[in-house]
């Protein structure tokens, strides 16, 4: 039986009005053929079942992974597990961000992260359980 996932209404974030500066480099002074820097670390956070600090760029974005957990009894049983996922912002990546006019809301991003981890998260391993999902954006790039 194949399963259904939740579907989540997604908004497309704006795009950028222009990427590309007048002498054919992108606006982050970046070249065509140039890549972001990337640097990964895991296991950065020892409470966690799995973690990652991932700087892509100039965006800086911590991640980590709880459980799976015994789920609280007011969300009664069930066959499937639960999947808990919370996206936040510093506060100063924050106000970068509300500079960038992107409108979605940390509700909104945290449903789509929540969308886009159930199909790769198998919550039917895990009955009666919760796994809760962390991601906290420490700095916005461009």
């Amino acid at each position: 039986m194949a399963r259904q996932l939740e579907s989540v209404p997604l908004e497309p974030l704006p795009l950028p009005t222009q990427i590309t500066a007048g002498d054919g480099t992108r606006l982050d002074e970046r070249g065509y053929e140039d890549f972001r820097s990337v640097f990964i670390d895991t296991k950065v956070i020892s409470r966690a079942a799995g973690s990652a600090y991932v700087e892509l760029g100039d965006t800086k974005v911590m991640a980590a992974v709880y459980g799976p957990r015994q789920s609280e009894r007011k969300f009664g049983f069930s066959d499937r597990g639960r999947l808990n996922c919370e996206l936040n912002y510093t506060s100063v990546a924050q106000k970068l961000r509300e500079k960038q006019a992107q409108r979605s809301s940390r509700k909104e991003l945290s449903a789509q992260l929540t969308t886009a981890l159930q199909g790769v998260v198998d919550l039917d391993r895990f009955p009666k359980a919760v796994v809760d999902v962390a991601v906290l954006v420490l700095q916005v790039g461009h």
